[in-house]
């Protein structure tokens, strides 16, 4: 485990391991740690065949990542904080429930929510200790970024695990928790920061935590029909996508789900509270969190890659993401995370310099478009030449975010006197 405050990681190289329990291990393994008696009594439904085929894997570090600047010189001037909700808005997170049952919507969802259900602890509680801390994960305070597989890269991603003196969090359960087989310590709550596949792909591994996610993507949490409504795909790729979420990104159906909103404040005792900070544009309910008061900001899927913002999908909106970067540029923290690749980002000021170049990315891809349409040209015409993914890029649903990315920047263009459209379907530069 690295400590952030001594030398931390930029970007760690590390495949992700998980603490199996002593029945599950070759007999020359099998010295029991309280790390695996923790986990055994939480868990005691599972077999050892099912726990040895599906959580073990192996710890291979990379490479040695480089030191990194001591955090608490990162900022000379106080952090600038977000308006505070009223007290109608601020809820604490306490105690545990019953989860509620699932309404099955298909065979491979009954399949899934059998084996969740099989899998829960016989005493109702969200505190489950499960894994060790891994050399790649990275304290920021009271909060641990649990850096995904493969530098996070998708279907991979970095989540974030705050613990308060009253009740833990966990921020987007990636496929790495799943597969790790949960986190270095308890939740009591997962907060999702918006409806796709690998920001929830860990949510049915801590079956009796509470779950939340801001109340405009809160449907793709309640059922498969919501999620499918989200990516709004054509149904010839959304019959291949349904069996995908299921196995490859254990969805389970979460009907006690509850929604967030702007401005939300959860107070997990001792002083730490996370703020939700709404960040539409990738999905309606994209959103970002807060902590305090160790001045973290968990960015989500503004997550300044050079690929760029994402806005593919019937949920997305290309102007309420660039509003929602132009937000991101005015809050300072002392460490930005996202889910994908960069990981952790030191100060304001280099934040900034990356979201700027990640924002230009839009930019960019109207101007080449609007070259493109020097002459007439059809939407099937500008699907087929890609903005988005790479020539050649062979991905079921590229077609689908091409077009509905692009419809976006068209329409916009038609509106601001840049495009017209000569025929139903045809368009070219004024």
């Amino acid at each position: 485990m690295a400590d952030h405050t001594a030398a931390g990681i930029d970007e760690a190289g590390c495949t992700i391991t998980c603490a199996v329990p002593p029945q599950a291990r070759p007999a020359s393994t099998a010295s029991a740690s309280p790390i695996d008696t923790e986990w055994t009594t939480a868990w005691p439904s599972v077999s050892t065949s099912l726990t040895a085929q599906s959580m073990a894997v192996s710890a291979e570090p990379a490479s040695t990542p480089p030191a990194r600047a001591d955090p608490q010189t990162a900022r000379a001037s106080p952090a600038r904080r977000l308006p505070k909700p009223s007290m109608a808005n601020t809820r604490t997170i306490t105690g545990s429930r019953p989860v509620a049952n699932h309404a099955d919507t298909d065979g491979a969802i009954s399949r899934m929510t059998a084996v969740w259900r099989a899998l829960r602890p016989q005493a109702h509680t969200a505190r489950m200790v499960t894994t060790a801390l891994l050399d790649s994960d990275i304290r920021l305070g009271r909060s641990t970024a649990l850096m995904g597989a493969d530098n996070g890269k998708y279907p991979y991603g970095n989540s974030l695990h705050v613990e308060g003196s009253e009740e833990s969090v966990l921020i987007d359960p990636s496929l790495s928790i799943a597969e790790r087989g949960g986190v270095p310590g308890t939740v009591d709550r997962m907060l999702v920061s918006h409806a796709h596949e690998d920001h929830m792909a860990g949510v049915s591994t801590f079956p009796d935590a509470k779950v939340s996610a801001h109340t405009d993507d809160l449907l793709a949490l309640h059922s498969l029909e919501g999620f499918m409504e989200v990516y709004g795909m054509p149904p010839e790729i959304e019959e291949t996508w349904r069996p995908e979420m299921v196995e490859r990104f254990h969805y389970v159906e979460r009907t006690d789900a509850t929604g967030f909103g702007d401005g939300e404040m959860f107070d997990l005792g001792g002083g730490v509270r996370i703020e939700v900070v709404h960040l539409p544009g990738h999905t309606k309910g994209h959103s970002g969190f807060l902590i305090e008061p160790d001045g973290v900001f968990f960015v989500a899927d503004i997550d300044l890659t050079s690929f760029g913002p994402y806005y593919g999908d019937h949920w997305s909106d290309l102007e309420d993401f660039e509003r929602a970067i132009a937000r991101c540029r005015d809050i300072e923290a002392k460490q930005y995370v996202t889910f994908h690749h960069k990981g952790i980002v030191d100060g304001q000021a280099e934040f900034v310099r990356q979201l700027d170049r990640f924002a230009a990315v839009i930019g960019d891809r109207e101007a080449k478009l609007l070259a493109f349409l020097a002459e007439p040209r059809t939407m099937t015409e500008i699907v087929t030449h890609r903005f988005i993914y790479r020539p050649g890029v062979q991905i079921s649903f590229a077609d689908h975010v091409e077009r509905t990315s692009m419809q976006m920047h068209i329409t916009r263009l038609i509106r601001d006197g840049g495009v017209v459209e000569l025929l139903p379907g045809t368009y070219r530069a004024a």
